[in-house]
């Protein structure tokens, strides 16, 4: 076949119609143009829908570019006929592109303008792309597509269609603006398509199929009737699809996000007195009151008062409602307002006021109550006229400051925020939530100010409109809650508790990706073999895809991983391993490769456009959503028959982030339709996998309770380094789901905590487990960096979190400067939250403290507690956890009903039941066996077994018998030395030996003598001269062993407190010794410690930034350590002598 091809260079100024010869092609461009090129392959799920006809016909179906040509700018490009990929047709066309300047532009034109009917709003495009949106590829940046249309009358007009950051097959969309449509009522014609951005140095490659230019036909939809809200709308207000049968289970109660009052011992009244409504909360905690006084219409007409005499302050200056003004999202001031009617009806004050603004005008009915503390003012006005309904600000608090809280999430600036007002013995906080549940709002907006005027603590609700021009009528709850307790401010989280708490309490949540399923399989059978079984495992988008089809709305799995029979095979081996699995899927993302594809399924934004979702995706409407998720979730089911699943996405988006403004759906420009469909989808997700359902997490305290469980991440809180003010997690969300991990490490820290040494990166994952115990949530595997970070993960954190997911916190604790442990009331008016130094006592026995101080060491009496350390104390004594210091040092250490687990972190440590000296498990067997499993680099092993020896039997990695492995007996503990080859060792408790060594010494020096016993007669036992610090020294005496721990004769450790201080610690007992230090000699005794201050004879940090180390001058002494400094830098040997008993060392300054 004869090829057609045009090409044109940077410098083209006009499109002039080239025909070159391919060869002359290839010296410019160094891509072959061939008539021989392969043959393409449609994608293979619209082959599956007999999708072989374009649903809109085309303008340009590109089968014939006769004429065609390329105009440049910074750029050399090359536009042909193609059939190396498929889609409509035998042919696409195929452009080559590479920039060559600053702002390159590629512009497709046809030999003459390609006219098109009048009367159109919509332009269509298929693209093949040639990057993914969740990798940056510098060399492949991300290029903008438009087509150029040109009205009867007046210029060019660019319809940008979309930014390519795909790959294969994807509709591009665009509806014009109101403008673009006016001006081709008399017709058009499409004069070329631009390329804008392809920075490229190398060729990279776009494909094009069928551009259309049409007008859509909106013909009317239907929806199948979903089950009602569980709650008693507002008056005269719409249900959108939930019109029934039967009854959705959340809300749980008709006071949805009502705070909880600490005392059940109050009584609210409502009076009249002076042209005023006094509504008054008395109770055993104080006096609280609420005055109306209509007089501007608006919510600034309430003052509130605490106390009887307190100090009276307008908490809604401000607020109300406000009338839309043109396009702006924001609500207007009204121009006048007129008092209607106020009166008292019942418990509750009812208000009407006319609202006038740009000569439009509204009725707006304002009903309040007082509910506990909390004042609840209704909202109503009918008519689409009321744009936004807003707090205000708070005018009059005594010192205002704001205070938001972990996962009560707005948008990435803002969100809710407690005010707090008075000093720290005296705090009042101020809160107010828009009830989510009876919202019949497009969306949420928050505000976080403080300023002369007062503090805005949050926003309100925005009204915009639909396709149909419209806005919906205004229906709104608000909550605002006074209170001298924090807790009590606090939004309650309407929905029923996760039946499924106690399989993922349990569990240790992991998303792994399919690629090859063998190798996958592998990875999973190796982690199990390392203990660790109680995981729940999901599958995420490519099990469904091999490379850029769709991943969601689908039933048949990925073709090129086995298809169907390659997922069962897959899903029951993994179950099979005893892990909880379940498939990836979602109702957000949508496709137009995919099978079910139809445009009217997809949600509309207020112009009447598709609204883009996860690349090459658009957002399906909720309310079809709801209905494709009952029919497809049982076909996946019955086909792999999965017990738990990932559904993506739905909690890390904002309802209204999703909203359908399609004037043809019922609930149109409302997030709570959103909010019901996804709810509802998350109940029968649970009900079809038989076992929990997971989300993205980052917005899903809507949803907690829904959702069995979320990734526990808050991004825009960036919780790596701002507080950890735990209350409103652990007291709303914690008793409905089990969220976990801190989202992953990704999610945690987006990347800003260091980890390019290894010891960064432990300490990011010390943080990363640390905030996950702190807030209560359920483990996260960190397979990055390993086996030895799976285990820590996993290990510590699993039997701690299975004991505390299904119990409720009954008392948090913030530790101020002093380790003074105070209330959160007090913790957040004096500051001390900051410090994130965490006590959490739970129902069941268990506390947990957390040291969240990035810097501070925290003794807590139980414990010393590093940056980033915890602690778990249980007063049923089943379980002993904790990450602290032992001598200094951080080490690890679980001992629970189910197994041991210890981490010296690289150096030898003894534990109450464990010596090692890197990550050891120990797995307890019903059989009263244990398999003892060593993680590199772990090379010491010993456990103790209540007293009792054992014999050991070296195992390998598929669990099949070496041989026998040499045990040891030594001081209580069971000793087991390294076999060659061995993965594991099963160790049979045997009795304790009749005869054993005992030495009242545990730790020598290299080259000492040390009395041992055996059976009442003593030995001396000579430490070779050449033991190594910081391993065993081991001795046999008959046939009894014992172990030795070697050590340096003194350790040195530097502190800075103004100065530099170093502090000489011997290992060891000595009668006594001289030392002299900066100049001074001193003698110590024995169990003596000598400090010095080196001022003047070593740099000073304070002023230079210099560290300050000591470094071996002898072999026998090491183990320095800074406290409060860094070692960083180069030695420079120079410093202060030191003598301890004959053997030298120095103190030296680091030089950077």
């Amino acid at each position: 076949m004869r090829r057609r091809s045009v090409k044109v260079g940077a410098r083209s100024a006009v499109p002039v119609p080239v025909i070159i010869p391919i060869l002359l092609i290839i010296p410019i461009l160094p891509i072959a143009v061939l008539a021989d090129e392969p043959v393409g392959k449609r994608p293979y799920e619209m082959d599956w829908a007999g999708r072989s006809e374009d649903v809109r016909p085309p303008l340009v179906d590109f089968e014939d570019l006769d004429g065609w040509t390329v105009q440049t700018k910074d750029s050399v490009a090359a536009f042909v006929r193609s059939r190396e990929q498929q889609l409509w047709g035998r042919h696409v066309g195929k452009l080559v592109y590479r920039g060559t300047g600053p702002q390159p532009v590629v512009t497709l034109r046809p030999p003459k303008p390609i006219r098109f009917a009048g009367g159109v709003d919509c332009v269509n495009l298929w693209a093949y792309g040639n990057n993914w949106a969740w990798q940056s590829d510098a060399s492949t940046p991300r290029v903008r597509v438009s087509a150029l249309l040109q009205p009867a009358k007046g210029p060019e007009q660019t319809v940008t269609l979309a930014t390519v950051n795909f790959k294969e097959w994807h509709l591009l969309h665009a509806r014009l603006r109101p403008e673009q449509i006016e001006a081709f009522q008399a017709g058009g014609a499409l004069t070329g398509i631009q390329i804008a951005g392809g920075r490229n140095a190398q060729d990279r490659e776009l494909f094009f199929d069928n551009l259309a230019v049409y007008r859509e036909q909106l013909a009317p939809l239907t929806f199948e009737p979903r089950p009602q809200r569980n709650i008693a709308l507002l008056p005269g207000q719409s249900p959108g699809t939930n019109t029934g049968p039967g009854k959705l289970p959340f809300p749980a109660r008709e006071e949805t996000i009502l705070p909880d009052n600490l005392t059940g011992d109050f009584e609210a009244s409502l009076e009249e007195a002076d042209k005023s409504f006094i509504f008054t909360y008395r109770g055993r905690d104080g006096v609280l009151s609420y005055v109306y006084r209509p007089g501007t219409g608006q919510l600034g007409d309430i003052v509130a008062r605490w106390g009887e005499g307190g100090r009276e302050f307008r908490p809604l200056a401000g607020g109300g409602a406000r009338l839309w003004r043109g396009q702006q999202a924001e609500g207007a001031e009204p121009d006048k307002v007129e008092l209607l009617s106020c009166r008292r009806e019942g418990q509750t004050v009812v208000t009407r006021w006319k609202l006038t603004t740009d000569n439009r005008t509204a009725e707006v009915a304002c009903t309040l109550r007082l509910w506990q503390k909390s004042l609840v003012i209704d909202v109503i006005c009918p008519g689409g006229e009321v744009g936004e309904v807003r707090f205000g600000r708070a005018e009059g608090l005594d010192n205002p400051r704001l205070v938001t809280l972990p996962y009560l999430t707005g948008d990435w600036n803002a969100r809710p925020a407690v005010a707090v007002s008075g000093p720290a013995d005296r705090p009042l906080f101020v809160m107010g939530v828009v009830d989510h549940c009876r919202s019949n709002a497009s969306a949420l907006f928050f505000l976080n100010r403080v300023a002369e005027g007062g503090a805005t603590y949050n926003g309100g609700a925005r009204y915009l409109a639909r396709t149909d021009g419209r806005r919906n009528d205004c229906y709104e709850r608000l909550f605002l809650t006074v209170s001298p307790r924090f807790e009590e401010v606090l939004p309650n989280v309407p929905n029923p508790p996760s039946p499924w708490m106690h399989v993922a309490g349990e569990r240790v949540w992991r998303a792994h990706g399919a690629h090859n399923r063998q190798a996958d399989y592998d990875l999973w059978k190796r982690v199990v073999r390392y203990g660790m079984t109680k995981i729940a495992l999901t599958d995420h988008e490519t099990g469904w895809r091999d490379c850029g089809e769709s991943f969601t709305f689908r039933t048949r799995a990925a073709p090129g991983k086995g298809g169907d029979e390659g997922q069962v095979d897959y899903a029951r081996k993994i179950r099979a391993l005893g892990i909880r699995y379940g498939i990836y899927n979602n109702y957000t993302d949508f496709a137009p490769v995919n099978g079910h594809w139809h445009e009217d399924r997809v949600t509309r934004t207020g112009d009447g456009g598709w609204r883009t979702a996860w690349a090459r995706c658009y957002n399906p409407k909720p309310a079809r959503a709801v209905e494709f998720e009952a029919r497809l979730a049982p076909i996946i089911q019955r086909k792999f028959q999965l017990d738990t699943a990932y559904c993506d996405v739905h909690t890390a988006v904002r309802p209204w982030d999703y909203v359908d403004y399609d004037a043809r759906v019922p609930g149109a420009g409302t997030f709570a339709a959103t909010f019901y469909a996804y709810g509802e989808i998350m109940l029968h997700q649970k009900a079809t996998w038989n076992g929990p359902v997971y989300s993205e997490g980052n917005n899903h305290w809507y949803y907690c309770g829904l959702t069995d469980g979320n990734y526990g991440q808050d991004q825009s809180a960036r919780l790596d380094n701002q507080p950890w003010l735990v209350d409103f997690d652990l007291r709303k969300l914690h008793p409905l789901c089990c969220n976990f991990g801190m989202g992953n490490l990704q999610m945690f820290d987006g990347g800003r905590l260091p980890h390019a040494t290894p010891e960064q990166a432990d300490a990011r994952l010390d943080r990363f487990l640390a905030a996950t115990l702190a807030f209560g949530h359920t483990g996260f595997l960190t397979l990055e960096g390993g086996m030895g970070n799976a285990s820590r993960s996993y290990f510590l954190l699993q039997q701690v979190h299975a004991r505390y997911a299904r119990e409720r916190a009954e008392d948090i604790r913030y530790a101020d400067e002093s380790g003074k442990l105070l209330d959160v009331s007090a913790a957040v008016a004096g500051g001390a939250y900051r410090r994130s130094q965490v006590v959490t006592r739970y129902t069941g026995g268990l506390t947990v403290t957390v040291n969240g101080h990035s810097t501070a060491t925290w003794d807590t009496g139980r414990a010393v507690l590093p940056p980033n350390g915890w602690h778990v104390h249980d007063e049923t004594h089943k379980l002993t956890a904790w990450s602290a210091n032992v001598e200094d040092r951080r080490a690890d250490y679980v001992d629970s009903p189910a197994y041991l687990y210890g981490d010296g972190r690289g150096r030898l440590v003894r534990l109450p039941r464990l010596v090692c000296d890197g990550p050891l498990i120990v797995l307890k067997r019903d059989d009263g066996k244990c398999e003892m499993i060593p993680v590199a680099p772990c090379r010491t092993m010993a456990a103790a077994l209540e007293g009792r020896s054992a014999s050991a039997v070296a195992l390998d990695e598929a669990g099949k018998e070496l041989g026998p492995a040499e045990v040891r007996f030594s001081r209580g503990f069971v000793h087991v030395m390294p076999l060659a080859g061995a993965f594991s060792y099963l160790l049979t408790p045997q009795p304790a030996p009749t005869s054993t060594a005992t030495c009242d010494r545990l730790r020598v020096v290299p080259g000492e003598t040390v009395k041992v016993a055996v059976g009442g007669r003593s030995a001396d036992f000579r430490v070779p001269a050449d033991a190594k610090i910081g391993q065993q020294a081991w001795h046999k005496a008959g046939d009894a062993w014992i172990d030795f721990e070697v050590v340096p004769l003194a350790r040195v450790a530097f502190r800075w407190d103004g100065a530099i201080r170093v502090a000489l610690v011997p290992s060891v007992d000595c009668e006594k010794a001289t030392v002299e230090l900066a100049g001074r000699t001193e003698t110590i005794r024995p169990a003596c410690v000598v400090t010095g201050t080196l001022e003047g004879h070593v740099v000073e940090l304070g002023r230079t930034g210099h560290a300050v180390a000591c470094s071996r001058f002898a072999p026998l002494v090491t183990g320095v350590r800074p406290v409060g400094a860094a070692f960083h830098g180069a030695e420079d040997l120079h410093g202060v002598r030191h003598d301890l008993g004959g053997i030298a060392f120095v103190a030296v300054t680091v030089v950077p």
